[in-house]
């Protein structure tokens, strides 16, 4: 018979060697797992989606999601061009669905639907073919006008625009698109301007609706929007537009308050002196990422 301290040496060997084989165990079955782990959320963190990239410039975009879905800003007759005056209508958006081949997405108007001469001016997209072009139409209380066709954009999906409307010297009728690019860098493109007769001026008393009004069919995300009116506002308008871009959530320097007819960062309330009255529409939920 094997003698105690022999006995204990025999099972002190095997307790050991079984605590070897777990260990291994363990370790081969974790390292997998840990592995996965750190893949995935490292792929959270050094991938974030686009969604919550772009989301991040403004904590309250309005959302339009279906129609009739829109804001509108009330009493505002005043927000047309005036004789003697530049004008400047700025709107930050951002597509959740493209319009298809053939189709016009209107989602700027301020046009007297109920009168047969439709006076008043929309913006908007229409596509032709692979082609995506601004669109404005134009017209005065007798019904004459333009409807102007501006030079096809580039449009990605999820990414944030600016779109500003100008009538210059009360003749010259532009569009330009700006965006912020990842890194920063600052992209304005003029998309042509027209020469229009002094005559034809929108003068409409309706009130200026964005989004999608009754059967519309823009479907995205609106951020901060403004109409400027002042006669100096033509002379350095492409150096307003890139601070309006730089900081989209403030007002330019060079526009001075008395000019600002009316600003609105979330869709709710209008900070310009006239104080005017934004009702919302069936519109959706408000993002809650935090400014940029």
């Amino acid at each position: 018979m094997l003698r105690f301290a022999e006995l204990t040496h025999v099972f002190e060997k095997d307790r050991n060697y079984f605590a070897l084989l777990i260990a291994l165990f363990a370790v081969a079955f974790l390292i997998p797992i840990l592995f996965i782990t750190s893949f995935f959320s490292g792929s959270r963190s050094t991938l974030p989606t686009q969604e919550s990239e772009v989301d991040a410039f403004f904590s309250h975009a309005t959302s339009i999601s279906a129609a009739p879905s829109f804001l509108r800003v009330k009493k505002s007759a005043h927000l047309s061009p005036i004789v003697g005056e530049d004008f400047l209508l700025t709107v930050w958006f951002r597509l959740k669905k493209f319009p298809q081949p053939g189709e016009q997405v209107g989602f700027i108007a301020k046009i007297d639907a109920s009168d047969r001469s439709r006076r008043g001016y929309t913006i908007g997209l229409t596509r032709e073919e692979r082609d995506l072009r601004p669109f404005v139409t134009w017209r005065n209380a007798e019904g004459e006008g333009r409807y102007q066709l501006f030079s096809e954009v580039a449009l990605l999906p999820r990414q944030w625009y600016m779109l500003a409307l100008s009538f210059v010297d009360d003749s010259f009728l532009g569009i330009h698109l700006g965006h912020i690019e990842g890194e920063g860098e600052i992209v304005l493109e003029p998309l042509g301007g027209y020469e229009m007769e002094e005559d034809i001026r929108p003068d409409s008393d309706s009130d200026l609706v964005l989004g999608a009004q009754r059967n519309g069919r823009f479907r995205g995300l609106l951020g901060p929007f403004g109409v400027f009116s002042g006669e100096d506002l033509g002379e350095n308008l492409e150096g307003t537009l890139r601070e309006m871009l730089e900081h989209p959530l403030s007002l330019p320097e060079s526009i001075e308050m008395e000019h600002v007819l009316l600003w609105s960062v979330d869709g709710v309330q209008d900070l310009s002196e006239n104080k005017l009255e934004l009702k919302r529409v069936g519109t959706g939920k408000r993002s809650k990422v935090k400014n940029r």
